[in-house]
């Protein structure tokens, strides 16, 4: 579809995207997991706050991600001609 030399700049934004939001939910997750036993003193519905955040905001956070690359995506889509016609 989209093989022609001029869109190279689309592939490229399309994929400092990618990398971006890759390298936010993995550091997050490092750190989540890294850090989560600091957290375990502290209790919130009776649960260890460690394992309140990375059992459950990670999860939420890498599914946000995925809602902002879409979005994002739809931008660049935009710019570069390359959007859908629905």
């Amino acid at each position: 579809m989209m093989e022609n030399e001029r869109f190279w700049p689309y592939w490229a934004a399309t994929k400092r995207l990618v990398v971006a939001l890759a390298l936010i939910c993995f550091l997050a997750n490092v750190f989540g997991l890294i850090f989560s036993y600091l957290l375990d003193d502290f209790r919130l519905f009776g649960f260890p706050l460690g394992v309140l955040i990375t059992g459950q905001f990670l999860v939420l956070l890498s599914i946000g991600i995925v809602f902002w690359f879409t979005g994002f995506q739809d931008q660049i889509d935009a710019h570069y001609g390359a959007d859908e016609d629905l």
